[in-house]
């Protein structure tokens, strides 16, 4: 089995840091009433506390608060950990694989489909939580035929979500997870089959479904059906989880029990016992 996870150990971002995770951020700005507002050039959109979204050139009509959206990208945020690329980019994928699965194949390829038998990805991730680059923008206006702006609050959970703003942010995930299988998933299943082997592995927080945006893949039954053989982890949080004593489950499973069918429903929509 050869592992791996998408990043490398971090030398894939070392090389490329423009492949940095870029996500929706939000700050902010107070002000005063009669102020003029000028949208900063880094802002997406910029809206009052009740939601109402504002230009550039507004003038308050009261003290207040407002947010700002923008595009966080801040390599190397984390000193000690390795950072991840962004895995919703195919040309995130290939440097992966040039710098793991090809820099491995000199020295293993006469093992490959007999001693080597598969390659494990384990929870490769997009990126957390709220993926927000200019080609998804443009993409998702192309779907769909309107702005994501006017929804950044309800997109980043920060207002009541309308009809509109929950078909809005449905089809926003829905875009990440498709990106996130055809450029990281299903790129590295053809590499693994192409050299004879299975691609098998597993997704972060796996175990609890609602948490699937949280986990870096937005949809896990897609993306667990990119494995020739889906797996999920199984670590003791998730086989008691309804253990009293196991302080992780009461606070983020709540006796989600359902998880080990997770893999065995996906293997079944293609059709697999395994």
């Amino acid at each position: 089995m050869m592992r791996a996870a998408g990043g490398a150990c971090g030398k894939v971002m070392i090389k490329h840091p423009e492949l940095a995770c870029k996500t929706l951020g939000a700050r902010n700005q107070a002000f005063k009433k009669d102020d003029v507002y000028s949208l900063p050039a880094d802002t997406l959109a910029a809206f009052l506390e009740n939601g109402t979204q504002i230009e550039d050139g507004y003038v308050f009509e009261c003290d207040c608060e407002i947010t700002e959206y923008y595009v966080h990208c801040v390599p190397f945020e984390s000193p000690g950990i390795p950072e991840l690329p962004d895995l919703t980019r195919e040309d995130a994928t290939d440097a992966f694989l040039e710098e793991t699965h090809e820099a491995y194949k000199p020295y293993l390829k006469e093992f490959f489909g007999d001693v080597l038998l598969t390659v494990f990805s384990d929870e490769p991730t997009g990126p957390r939580k709220i993926p927000f680059r200019k080609e998804i923008e443009e993409l998702f206006e192309k779907e769909n035929g309107y702005s994501i702006r006017p929804y950044l609050p309800e997109l980043m959970g920060d207002k009541e979500v309308t009809d509109a703003g929950a078909k809005a942010r449905i089809a926003w995930f829905d875009l990440c997870s498709r990106l996130f299988c055809s450029n990281y998933m299903l790129k590295e299943k053809e590499w693994s089959n192409k050299h004879n082997m299975a691609f098998i592995g597993h997704m972060d927080l796996d175990h609890i479904s609602y948490y699937t945006i949280d986990s870096g893949c937005y949809n896990v039954m897609r993306a667990l059906r990119c494995f020739d053989m889906p797996g999920i982890d199984v670590i003791w949080r998730q086989i008691f989880p309804y253990n009293i004593n196991n302080p992780y489950c009461i606070q983020k499973c709540n006796g989600n029990g359902i998880f080990p069918r997770y893999a065995s429903s996906a293997a079944a929509q293609i059709g697999e016992r395994h």
